[in-house]
């Protein structure tokens, strides 16, 4: 019984092994050339897929490229601005400068005299007030005035009698125009306004013949005060003053025939 066996299973395993023998076959007999073109064609395929990848960046969008546009203009326009900046920087620095005090030379300011001072100012307080009479005027220059032509600027008093007030008008540059006003108690004593025929020029000429070049020459410092007062006596006042060594000279003269009232000197 078990001879018979065996002899029946026999068979079985050399059907296995004839179903062996094909599935082994193929992969015992390849051939060497296939295969080398096998792994040939799978590299360029690999090389393919790399160089599709590697090409496939994304390119940049029209918004990328529009700030490209405004970026290179905008840096172009600044170095452009910076540019203007140092070329007006340059011409500043290299253009002639002018002093303030030459400016004034070349346009001179309006001087006049005490009469033209007054016909200057004589509208101004008529609109102030229709009854207003002079006062006094006064001018004063400093040593590095040229007073001895007798014009310049003048401040000038009014007093109007309804109003019973005083008017201060300042005479400058060739304009008038009231500083200030204010009441008053009393009410002036005025003169003749037809007696004041003296003009400022001639009070300074009358001043410097009757010692006034030879003060200047000994207090070439020295300033010049000029007033005429129409309350009382009707007469200029003529002074050089020399603040540094405390020196005067004083001249009076009379406003309608110009003869000298007095003289005085101090210091």
């Amino acid at each position: 019984m078990q001879i018979g066996n065996s002899y029946l299973q026999k068979p079985q395993r050399q059907e296995h092994g004839r179903q062996d023998y094909p599935q082994r076959t193929p992969t015992s007999h390849r051939n060497p050339n296939i295969e080398l073109a096998a792994q040939a064609s799978a590299g360029i395929a690999s090389s393919q897929m790399i160089t599709g990848l590697a090409g496939s960046t994304p390119r940049p969008t029209k918004g990328r490229a529009a700030i490209k546009f405004v970026y290179r203009w905008a840096l172009r326009l600044l170095l452009f601005g910076l540019l203007i900046i140092l070329a007006g920087l340059i011409l500043f620095l290299w253009a002639p400068r002018v002093r303030p005090g030459t400016a004034q030379e070349l346009r001179p300011l309006p001087r006049m005299t005490a009469k033209a001072a007054y016909d200057i100012a004589r509208p101004v307080t008529l609109r102030w007030a229709e009854d207003s009479q002079l006062l006094s005027l006064s001018g004063t220059w400093d040593s590095s005035s040229n007073y001895l032509g007798g014009d310049g600027d003048w401040s000038l008093l009014f007093f109007s009698p309804s109003k019973r007030s005083v008017a201060h008008i300042s005479v400058a540059e060739g304009k008038a125009a009231v500083v200030n006003a204010h009441g008053v108690t009393e009410q002036p004593e005025l003169q003749q306004i037809g007696l004041w025929r003296l003009d400022s020029p001639e009070v300074v000429k009358v001043l410097r013949s009757s010692g006034g070049d030879e003060f200047l020459q000994g207090q070439p410092q020295a300033g010049l005060a000029l007033s005429l007062n129409l309350v009382g006596e009707v007469a200029w006042s003529a002074r050089l003053i020399d603040q540094e060594n405390r020196r005067i000279l004083e001249v009076h003269v009379d406003a309608d025939d110009g003869e000298m009232v007095e003289i005085r000197q101090s210091g």
